[in-house]
């Protein structure tokens, strides 16, 4: 039997996406892209080793096909502790971003972001379900839609903008806000990213509280 068929027929997957089912076998996290692309995968999965390696995600074992499907398989993640900020979040519905959270997990949330633009990662689609928080420290999840800070394109440079929209109001960073609105040099849009990133990391109502174990054993 295929593990495919196995994954099925006796597990029941503990999260689902769009175009994804994650499972818990063997104290390991299987996510498993059904009809996925290996090329577009590996993508994701090395962009998620980068965070990895920062501290900022979860770390990654392997990445292979199966008939109908590929397979991340990664470190697992403690889920009495790691939480999304909000439960239950429909699927089918816009996503909930920063802007809709309470002010402190917003920064939380923020920071993360912020570390990873210096990492060098540009998260294009951060919202509650790619997010875990404990506390005041947090790790990031689904890297598809991702991009290194150097290749990334004006949409994913504007979404990073959007998202860090929030944490630089609450900052009173006007007018470095205004300057990303207006700038149409990706170049210094990137540049302005890693002033703000910093900026955020910087402040000290961001700072991080002891750091909660993130995986187990």
């Amino acid at each position: 039997m295929d593990l495919l068929t196995t994954l099925k027929r006796h597990h029941m997957p503990f999260a689902s996406g769009y175009s994804s089912d994650i499972y818990m076998r063997y104290g390991k996290v299987i996510k498993v892209l059904e009809d996925g692309c290996y090329e577009d995968t590996l993508n994701e999965v090395l962009l998620q080793q980068t965070a990895a390696d920062a501290g900022l995600a979860p770390q990654v074992y392997s990445l292979f096909e199966v008939p109908g499907a590929v397979v991340i398989i990664m470190e697992a993640i403690d889920t009495d502790k790691y939480k999304q900020v909000v439960e239950d979040t429909p699927i089918g519905y816009d996503p909930i971003r920063l802007d809709g959270i309470d002010y402190n997990s917003m920064m939380v949330g923020s920071k993360l972001y912020a570390n990873l633009i210096q990492a060098g990662i540009i998260h294009a689609d951060f919202h509650v379900q790619n997010w875990l928080k404990c506390g005041n420290d947090a790790i990031a999840l689904d890297f598809g839609v991702a991009s290194l800070i150097q290749d990334a394109n004006q949409r994913h440079l504007r979404a990073a903008v959007s998202t860090l929209t929030p944490a630089l109001m609450a900052l009173k960073e006007f007018e470095l806000l205004y300057d990303m609105g207006e700038c149409r040099d990706l170049g210094e849009l990137r540049k302005m990213l890693k002033r703000a990133a910093n900026l955020i990391t910087d402040h000290p109502t961001t700072h991080k509280a002891p750091v909660c174990p993130i995986l187990f054993s």
